[in-house]
């Protein structure tokens, strides 16, 4: 597959070399984006295809979001279901993407509703739960960042874009649940955020760096919390 972000315009023969390479097999999609344009143009099926933890095809739109080593990313998605803890609970994923945590964790989970803005994502997301014949799962279209307090939940498990989850954070602070999961490409809002989830009576269980990209100073990080039992006759 090709993804093209292109700032001006383009002339016609580069859609016409894009239909060409699709219909010989070449590329298997292609789509361009255009400055200003309401969406992108599409040729063929641009998804990207990466082999999940679990060993089968996890499809991500075009200009979604995926890691840049497989490798890398099966060993964090094995770290994040160790630490959820969540066999046989009820789990909240957020900013849950094309479902890289999500198929890993309907595998485990009671019940999972995974909360995603992108609607490319999403249905990216229901076509690898499908794949996959997961039926545990609840795709919940929208705003992570600006859900409701989770009640009901006994694992929240978020993986937010750099600029963290604030509002996220404010709404589980307000019903936290037993456990939290946070998986984290930037340590400073991770720091900001786990000041509010710290307040609201969770403890941080366990901090684990894994380093996806080799010789840079990008690391994810996933902190888990637990919260704090309250004490007897309180």
């Amino acid at each position: 597959m090709l993804a093209i972000e292109w700032p001006t315009v383009l002339p016609p023969s580069a859609f016409a070399a894009s239909e060409r390479f699709v219909s010989e097999g070449k590329l298997a999609g292609v789509a361009i984006a255009l400055a200003g344009a309401s969406a992108p143009a599409i040729v063929g099926d641009p998804r990207a295809l990466s082999t999940a933890s679990d060993g089968v095809p996890l499809a991500t739109p075009a200009f979604g979001f995926a890691q840049a080593s497989e490798v890398g990313d099966a060993a964090l998605v094995r770290l994040v279901i160790a630490r959820a803890e969540a066999a046989g609970k009820k789990v909240l994923e957020l900013f849950a993407g094309s479902g890289n945590f999500t198929v890993a964790l309907a595998r485990e989970a009671a019940a999972v509703t995974a909360v995603e803005s992108v609607e490319p994502a999403v249905r990216a997301a229901r076509a690898n739960l499908a794949d996959r014949g997961a039926t545990n799962v609840k795709l919940s279209p929208g705003d992570a960042d600006a859900i409701r307090p989770p009640a009901g939940y006994d694992v929240v498990v978020l993986d937010p874009p750099r600029a963290g989850a604030r509002g996220a954070c404010a709404a589980i602070a307000k019903k936290p649940p037993a456990r939290v999961v946070y998986v984290s490409c930037d340590p400073a809002t991770l720091g900001r955020d786990l000041v509010t989830l710290l307040a609201a009576g969770l403890r941080v269980a366990s901090l684990d760096a894994v380093d996806l990209f080799p010789g840079t100073s990008h690391v994810e990080v996933v902190a888990t919390l637990v919260r704090e039992r309250a004490a007897p006759g309180a």
